[in-house]
């Protein structure tokens, strides 16, 4: 197995390992210089939603805050606070809100009317 990766010039699994003293330099080995652009936020956040499951960087939404903020009634931080707020009894809160349908399903009830379950983050 050494042989096989002193070929390739990788000594341990991320090729950080330093040769010993009585090892002469590799003469083969390259550096690689490619000057990488940075990715896009948008790219950034579908990157980490596809390999992690989550936004980490940040969310989808947050490129169009200051439009939403002019038809929703904030953040479910902000309405859950002015629920809590309310009056006891006195029939809840009416609030627009905002989000992102991760998953719709729709069902027919006994009826026939057709339901829809969608799922927000």
């Amino acid at each position: 197995m050494h042989g096989k990766l002193e070929q390739t010039g990788q000594n341990d699994l991320f090729g950080l390992a330093v040769q010993a003293h009585d090892d002469p330099p590799s003469q083969t080995s390259e550096t690689y210089s490619a000057v990488v652009e940075p990715w896009s936020p948008q790219a950034k956040l579908e990157a980490e939603k596809a390999i992690l499951g989550l936004y980490l960087s940040g969310h989808p939404l947050d490129a169009y805050e200051a439009e939403l903020a002019q038809f929703t009634h904030g953040k479910v931080a902000t309405v859950k606070e002015s629920a809590n707020r309310s009056r006891p009894g006195a029939g809840g809160i009416n609030a627009k809100l905002a989000g992102l349908i991760l998953d719709l399903r729709l069902r027919q009830n006994k009826n026939g009317k057709t339901m829809a379950f969608f799922y927000v983050r």
